[in-house]
């Protein structure tokens, strides 16, 4: 199936509830880092089908509307999307596969095999991430890669 989803070149917004008790949260991101140029989106819910009443409802909406590019703001009043998740959210889907073995401790070179990069283009996604999340240590990348679940967190 990675072979396949290397060959989707349509945009894709993949959809995953950060405590889905159907699919585990690394299955979603693995889909998502498989096919190119995919938007992961975080969904704040442990329900596998989203439910209307679930403040994640309003969020998911916009965010559909958002990757088709449509400008409507649907987010009811009183719901809010902290800073941090917007932050995170704005990563790409190999940004966060660059993020993920940065907090599983593989330097630039290890990186750059591994996703089959150049170390230059793994260097400048390192740049990015950190501009991004306004962190400026692999240190604190691994803070943010276990509080977004893409590395087990030991503590």
């Amino acid at each position: 199936m990675r072979e396949l989803a290397k060959k989707i070149l349509v945009p894709t917004m993949v959809v995953q509830a950060r405590h889905d008790a159907m699919v585990p949260f690394e299955k979603g991101r693995q889909t998502a880092a498989h096919i190119p140029g995919a938007r992961f989106t975080i969904l704040d819910s442990k329900n596998h089908v989203l439910m209307k009443n679930e403040s994640a409802w309003s969020y998911f909406w916009n965010e559909f509307y958002r990757f088709l590019g449509v400008g409507t703001e649907l987010v009811k009043e009183g719901v809010e999307i902290s800073v941090e998740d917007k932050v995170w959210l704005e990563l790409s889907a190999r940004e966060r596969e660059v993020l993920r073995l940065v907090a599983l401790g593989k330097n630039n070179p290890e990186i750059a095999q591994r996703l089959v990069l150049s170390e230059k283009t793994v260097r400048n996604y390192v740049s990015n991430i950190y501009d991004k999340l306004q962190i400026k240590s692999r240190g604190e990348a691994i803070v943010w890669a276990r509080k977004y679940g893409l590395v087990e967190d030991k503590a």
